[in-house]
């Protein structure tokens, strides 16, 4: 199963790869079970599809799109995911308002 993440240095010489929840449960797997894996080099740049009312509301605050575009990219896809996870229209709105917020004040999605 195709699976793009990092592998994150946890002390000389360990690292981890943190695989995401959906695929754990695919795979039949936990927190801290053992899974075999193939690593390659990934040069292909991340790309996130932002919602276009995102998009929209970013353009209109300068400030908020510069943190924006500042954050890594695993940062940016939660703040899409948190927005994309809303079953209604007006939640989804709310919670573009509420991204354009908490970047300005420094804070993480979710």
């Amino acid at each position: 199963m195709p699976y793009r993440g990092l592998l994150t240095r946890m002390g000389a010489p360990n690292h981890i790869l943190i695989i995401l929840k959906s695929i754990r449960e695919k795979i039949g797997k936990t927190f801290g079970d053992k899974v075999k894996i193939t690593v390659e080099l990934d040069t292909e740049p991340r790309v996130l599809e932002l919602p276009k009312e995102l998009v929209k509301e970013l353009k209109k605050d300068k400030e908020a799109k510069i943190i924006f575009d500042k954050l890594a990219y695993t940062h940016r896809r939660e703040y899409v995911l948190w927005i994309n996870e809303a079953k209604k229209e007006e939640t989804r709105q709310n919670r573009i308002v509420k991204s354009i917020e908490m970047l300005k004040k420094g804070k993480k999605a979710r």
